[in-house]
C-alpha cells in the first residue's frame, strides 16, 4: 500500500545514515509505478525509474561527521567507533548465589545424611571490601549475591543447602571448586572491543557499554529533518478545510514515523509553484541535513 511504502522509505532514509544536503523525492504515478530523484543545493537531478536505483544511489553516499554522545542520550544512535571495555566486568571474583564462601575440599563428603559442620567467620555483601573476611580450613563466610568472595574460598554453597545458627553452619551437600563464583571478566575484559562501528545502540547495548566503565560514546547523530508537503489545496492541521481544500495527512504521516524512530522532523505546506519550490527547496537541504517531500504524486500539470 502506499501508507506501507511511504513507512519503507523513511525507514530506509533514516538508518543507519546521516548525510548532509540532501533531498529524496518518491513519486507514484496513476499506474503504480515509482519515479525517484535527488535535489541538490545545485538543484533537481533527473528522475529515476525505480527504487531499487534510488536505494543505490543514497547507499553511496557518506555518514556525516560523529559526535561524543552521554550514553543516556545515545539510544537508538548509531555507533561511530569500536569503543574498548576501560574495566574488567566483574572486578573482582563474586558470588552468584546467597550462602556460604567454603573450601570445597572442606565439604566433599556432606550429604543430608553426613552433613560437615564449619564456624562462621564473617559476612560479605555486595560492596564490600573482599579482605574484609578470609576463610580458612573449617571456616567459612556468609556471603550474599553480588559480594567479593573472600580470600581462601574456592566456592559458594547456597544458602539452601545449609542451616546456620549463627556462629555455625550445617552443610548438607558438596560444592566444587568455582560453583556459584562469577570470575574476574568472565563478562567484559578490559580493553576488549564491545561493538562493531555501525551497531545500532540498543538498551542492552548502552547497558553493555556502561557496565564496562564508560559514560559516553562516539555517535552518528540523528539527521536534521524536513519533510516538505506540496499542494496548494493543502491546510496546516486544525486548520478550517473549506471545500477544495485538504489536510496536509500525509505531512503527518511521514514525520510521526519519523518520531517513532526518535526523529523529530521540522514541517512546511509549499504551493505548486516550481520557481517557489526550487527557491524553498534550495533553502532547506542548506539548513536540514534530509529533506522528505509529500506531493505531487500524479502526472497533472502542477505535479512537479
Amino acid at each position: 500500500s502506499r501508507r506501507a511504502l511511504t513507512a519503507d522509505i523513511v525507514r530506509f532514509c533514516f538508518y543507519p545514515v546521516s548525510v548532509r544536503n540532501i533531498g529524496i523525492v518518491f513519486k507514484i504515478g496513476q499506474n503504480g509505478n515509482i519515479r525517484t530523484g535527488i535535489i541538490s543545493p545545485g538543484g533537481f537531478t533527473t528522475i529515476m525509474n525505480s527504487l531499487k536505483e534510488a536505494h543505490q544511489r543514497i547507499g553511496s553516499l557518506q555518514p556525516g561527521q560523529p559526535v561524543t554522545v552521554a550514553l543516556d542520550k545515545a539510544l537508538d544512535l548509531v555507533c561511530a567507533e569500536q569503543p574498548r571495555a576501560l574495566t574488567n566486568c566483574p572486578t573482582v571474583d563474586s558470588s552468584l548465589k546467597d550462602g556460604f564462601a567454603v573450601i570445597s575440599s572442606d565439604i566433599a563428603g556432606a550429604s543430608p545424611t553426613s552433613p560437615v559442620t564449619l564456624t562462621v567467620t564473617g559476612r560479605l555483601s555486595a560492596g564490600d571490601d573482599s579482605g574484609k573476611a578470609q576463610v580458612t580450613s573449617g571456616t567459612a563466610v556468609r556471603i550474599m549475591t553480588g559480594a567479593p568472595v573472600p580470600q581462601g574460598a574456592t566456592a559458594v554453597l547456597a544458602s539452601e543447602f545449609s542451616t546456620c545458627d549463627g556462629e555455625r553452619v550445617i552443610v548438607s551437600a558438596d560444592a566444587r571448586p568455582g560453583r556459584n563464583i562469577l570470575f574476574t571478566a568472565s563478562d567484559v575484559l578490559q580493553g576488549q572491543v564491545l561493538l562493531a562501528k555501525g551497531k545500532k545502540l540498543t538498551p542492552a547495548r548502552l547497558g553493555l557499554l556502561s557496565a564496562s566503565g564508560l559514560h559516553e560514546v562516539s555517535c552518528y547523530p540523528f539527521p536534521r529533518t524536513v519533510v516538505a508537503a506540496t499542494g496548494s489545496e493543502l491546510v496546516w492541521p486544525g486548520e478550517t478545510i473549506a471545500p477544495g481544500k485538504v489536510a496536509a495527512s500525509s505531512m503527518v504521516t511521514a514525520a510521526a514515523e519519523l518520531q517513532r524512530m526518535g526523529i523529530s522532523p521540522s514541517t512546511v505546506l509549499l504551493r505548486d509553484d516550481l520557481d517557489i519550490l526550487h527557491e524553498r527547496f534550495s533553502g532547506l537541504i542548506e539548513t536540514f541535513d534530509v529533506l522528505i517531500t509529500c506531493g505531487g504524486i500524479l502526472d497533472g500539470d502542477k505535479d512537479l
